[in-house]
């Protein structure tokens, strides 16, 4: 059990022996990757919170959960679970007063009440990462056991499509993952019995025919032309006679003869000749290599009595106990313990950070010695070997699937940077939007009529082509990679800039104190949370706001009963759309200069509360200022939790795709590389629920129904926007779907369309003019508030050669903020009654 932690002179090292092994019972908050399990049991471990669970270490004897053994009855029909290592976290859910009855009470212990348990997605997280420990380790059993639980928490995730939800159902059903020899050998056995059955009642003749030769006779010494002919076999025997010993023999030499050698020698009939054809493409399916489940030296010797062990709240601090002691904790101040023969409250410290660096060691499994004479290799054995042999010499052969070239690691040159090409990809339906989601695609905010935009390397291009489409390349790239060190650059206060001008994070955070002290009668910033690096103790940011208004008394509170209507601005949330973070950058430096010399702007200070989130996403702004005057395209933020994406790849969670409404939707992905990643769960990025959490205390919630076509009330107040680029689009809710309306669709489409004439945009749902993309922060702030909520995707509509993500600085000044500044105002005009207007009014 957790025990306050004790000082640092008097932490003492835990011992621990087979016969009386610690019980971990909890890794949340854990950096795995310093981590050494020996002689622990982790039957009731819960793993979810751990980071870099793919690194983690075990040595001796140590035990996972199981299933429920036995056989188990259910609607009448006796089952069994596949025993494997099973987590704790699946035990819980498995046991979820909500699941039916009959398929939870074989998981819950007597007196055992369910925990709190993550859901399926987080699930296949936890089991992917610690099967690649396992891997690391040599451990093939073991890490086959946690492949099955991963592809069995993505059968029953709700985020997956029907469609692969039923190929996961098909795949278990059939070989339980390609993982279980009795399943794939018994439906073989079915499949090639029903096969001798069908034959021999359908298939063979009692005779083959005859060849019958016609022709005429030619005058003496002319050549003879004959025609040859041989009829289709027919089946002349009666039902009955059919299914004799000598039918049966004769159909399991064809059958067998068909599957094995790939020639029966025999001539059927029609019907013959289609079930053939179908055994010869399904039986060796069932053949294909399973693996087989060996029992392991993992925990057998464990007792039913021990003691618990829990980690939590672990960070940096030097390291005393040693590695033979059973369990290396990581960094942290103190991981707290009761074990055999250690006094309550005794502590262990994990390892000092500079030993980090060190590749940890793997464990090393004995493999099976080669076949030698005398040692021959299994039937069995070489059956699989030869199969998968011929598995992978077909993959061998055949060409990348489209989805694999979209995640293909991409080229660095000697200077560490990848050719970055942008495609415009002609489409045909809506579909085909998702599709290109679905395949892995970085599909980019910007849309030319039905043509959306891709943005990859030059190999990307086939794989396009293999779905179908046919990609042009418009934009062509030299682009950093991401470098390992999330450390933010050294500030240089408000002139810290990079790329010709952009502001760091570092300079927009030294800008809102600037203005709040040259200001003070009308700014105050104000700090409503943490980033996630910061969260975990690895640099990060505090996440800021700063409200501007007039000040009277009670103004800028984080109350929402506040006297005057709030106009909400952020900016930023995709770090790599630097666009956004300076349009926010000029409408704070407006607001306070103007006042007093421009009338509509002093109108605004004088009667509504301005509030501008500049840098949402402060981690991932921090990324793409590390490329300097080449940006790096960091989109999503710095959550490295899921583990890595390769020296190339793009760890982090999409935060306009994590936040808690139509979660898991259209335009999301359950990829952790991928671009549009969702996350783990819903709000499960710091950065969300803090934001969400600001919105919570500066807005009422006055949309009281839950169906997405009930209404916020007419008299609500307040308007929010999230700056986009770079598409030149307008985007209200729902844009998780739009073939569904909000009950505020006429007032909100007022709203775009108006903003859209200012701009030069087009306006619309999400959907209808670029793509659907759920858990989007303004689709979260009308569903939960009735806040009126929209998008704005900056961009160039008027061909001033300013288009993409890191345009040149100067159209910030000459084109953009122009542009932008008039929509400001109007839209914080409206914040005092934005529901009162429809699209007559506008």
């Amino acid at each position: 059990m957790p025990t306050s932690p004790a000082p640092a002179s008097s932490a003492r090292p835990i011992s621990r022996t087979a016969r009386s092994p610690a019980r971990v019972v909890s890794l949340a908050g854990v950096d795995a990757a310093q981590l050494l399990l020996s002689d622990v049991d982790l039957s009731r471990c819960r793993f979810a919170g751990a980071h870099h669970l793919d690194q983690i270490r075990r040595e001796g004897v140590w035990r996972f959960g199981a299933p429920p053994t036995g056989v188990h009855w259910r609607l009448g029909i006796p089952h069994w679970w596949s025993r494997r290592m099973v987590l704790a976290e699946e035990r819980s859910w498995r046991s979820l007063p909500s699941r039916p009855y009959a398929a939870r009470r074989d998981w819950t212990e007597r007196g055992e009440a369910p925990g709190e348990a993550p859901g399926p997605a987080t699930l296949t997280s936890l089991y992917r990462q610690l099967r690649k420990s396992f891997e690391d380790a040599k451990d093939e059993p073991g890490a086959a056991d946690f492949c099955y639980g991963e592809t069995e928490m993505r059968r029953h995730s709700a985020v997956l499509s029907r469609g692969e939800r039923l190929l996961l159902h098909l795949y278990w059903a059939f070989s339980g993952y390609g993982m279980r020899a009795s399943r794939s050998l018994a439906w073989f056995g079915a499949t090639a019995a029903a096969t001798v059955v069908l034959m021999m009642g359908l298939g063979l003749p009692h005779a083959s025919p005859h060849q019958t030769a016609t022709g005429f006779v030619p005058p003496v010494g002319s050549r003879i032309s004959l025609d040859v002919d041989t009829k289709e076999p027919e089946l002349t025997l009666s039902f009955g006679d059919r299914f004799t010993a000598d039918c049966l023999d004769k159909s399991l030499r064809v059958v067998l003869n068909s599957v094995v050698f790939r020639s029966s020698g025999q001539n059927p009939t029609v019907w013959g000749t289609y079930t053939e054809m179908a055994a010869r493409f399904s039986e060796p399916i069932l053949l294909g290599r399973p693996t087989t489940h060996r029992p392991r030296p993992d925990g057998t010797e464990l007792p039913h009595r021990t003691d618990d062990f829990s980690i939590e709240d672990v960070r940096e601090a030097p390291f005393s106990a040693g590695r033979d002691q059973g369990i290396m904790p990581p960094i942290g101040p103190m991981a707290s313990a009761e074990a055999p023969g250690v006094p309550h409250g005794a502590a262990v410290r994990g390892p000092p950070r500079a030993r980090r660096a060190r590749r940890p060691r793997p464990v090393r499994t004995p493999m099976p010695p080669p076949p030698t004479e005398g040692h021959a290799m299994p039937r069995k054995a070489l059956v699989t070997t030869a199969a998968a042999a011929m598995v992978l010499a077909l993959t061998a052969l055949s060409p990348m699937s489209p989805s694999a070239l979209a995640r293909a690691p991409q080229k660095a040159d000697a200077s560490g940077r990848h050719t970055v090409v942008v495609y415009r990809v002609p489409t045909h339906d809506q579909r085909d939007a998702q599709k290109l989601i679905s395949a892995g695609y970085d599909l980019i905010e910007r849309r030319q009529g039905d043509d959306l935009f891709v943005m990859g390397d030059p190999s990307t291009a086939t794989g396009l082509r293999r779905l179908g489409f046919s990609p042009t390349a418009v934009e062509r790239m030299q682009k950093p990679l991401p470098h390992p060190s999330h450390a933010a650059r050294a500030t240089g206060g408000v002139d810290d800039t990079y790329d010709g001008g952009y502001h760091t994070v570092d300079a927009h955070y030294a800008h809102l104190d600037q203005v709040a002290s040259q200001h003070p009668d009308m700014a105050k910033v104000v700090t409503y949370g943490q980033s996630w690096l910061k969260q975990k103790g690895r640099g990060g940011r505090d996440l800021k706001a700063i409200c501007i208004t007039k000040m009277k008394q009670d103004d800028c509170r984080l109350d929402p009963d506040s006297t005057k209507p709030r106009f909400f601005l952020m900016s930023q949330i995709h770090a790599r759309e630097l666009t956004t973070g300076e349009v926010s950058w000029r409408w704070i430096d407006t607001l306070t200069s103007e006042y007093g010399k421009n009338s509509d702007i002093t109108a605004l200070m004088d009667s509504t509360e301005m509030w501008v989130v500049p840098i949402t996403n402060p981690d991932g702004v921090d990324i793409v200022a590390q490329g300097g005057d080449n940006p790096i395209l960091q989109r999503k933020n710095a959550d490295d939790s899921q583990g890595s994406c390769g020296a190339d790849g793009q760890t982090g969670v999409d935060l306009n795709r994590n936040a808690g409404t139509h979660f898991g939707g259209a335009g999301t992905s359950t990829e952790p590389c991928s671009e549009i990643y969702l996350g783990p769960a819903a709000d499960s990025e710091p950065e969300n629920t803090a934001l969400e959490g600001l919105f919570r205390k500066l807005y009422p919630a006055v949309r009281t129904g839950t169906g997405d076509t009930d209404p916020a009330p007419a008299t609500a107040k307040g308007l929010m926007i999230s700056l986009h680029s770079d598409a030149s689009m307008v985007l209200l809710p729902w844009e998780a779907d739009h073939t569904i309306h909000t009950g505020n669709d006429a007032a909100l489409r007022g709203l775009a369309g108006q903003l859209g004439k200012l701009t030069g945009y087009q306006s619309g749902q999400a959907g209808e003019i670029l793509y659907d993309a759920s858990g989007g922060s303004d689709d979260w702030t009308y569903d939960k508030l009735g806040l009126a909520s929209l998008t704005i995707e900056i961009g160039d509509s008027d061909g001033r050669n300013c288009s993409g993500f890191t345009p040149a600085f100067s159209c910030q000044d000459s084109y953009f903020w122009p542009k932008m500044k008039p929509a400001l105002i109007y839209a914080a005009k409206q914040a005092a009654a934005p529901y009162r207007t429809s699209a007559r009014d506008h």
